[in-house]
């Protein structure tokens, strides 16, 4: 078995790994948060915001319904309210939040 993976990692065919965290075990639920935003020229004032913070593990920008996604682990919803209300007052350009609590199977 580690012939053929070290083959195929010659072969360029595997290029990496990826680490998948059991986040549940940890204590920790991963949150997904769209984000519409009612003036679009202040989303790279919200990107920043949420590169710096250290429970924002991806953010994706969309076309479509939000302009904005993000995934965030917390420990709770109410560590989740107290950033996203940290997040609302940046002004009054985002007008909504969907956040949908991600369940891994």
């Amino acid at each position: 078995m580690i012939y053929k993976l070290r083959n195929l990692q010659k072969k360029k065919i595997i290029i990496g790994y990826n680490l998948i965290l059991n986040l549940e075990v940890l204590g920790f639920n991963l949150f997904r948060v769209g984000i519409l935003l009612s003036d679009l020229s202040k989303k790279s004032l919200v990107i920043n915001f949420l590169s710096e913070n250290k429970n924002v593990v991806k953010i994706n920008e969309l076309i479509g319904e939000r302009d904005l996604e993000f995934d965030c682990v917390f420990r709770t919803v109410g560590e989740l309210d107290g950033f996203l209300g940290k997040l609302r007052a940046l002004g009054q350009y985002i007008r909504d939040f969907d956040v949908t609590n991600v369940v891994e199977a």
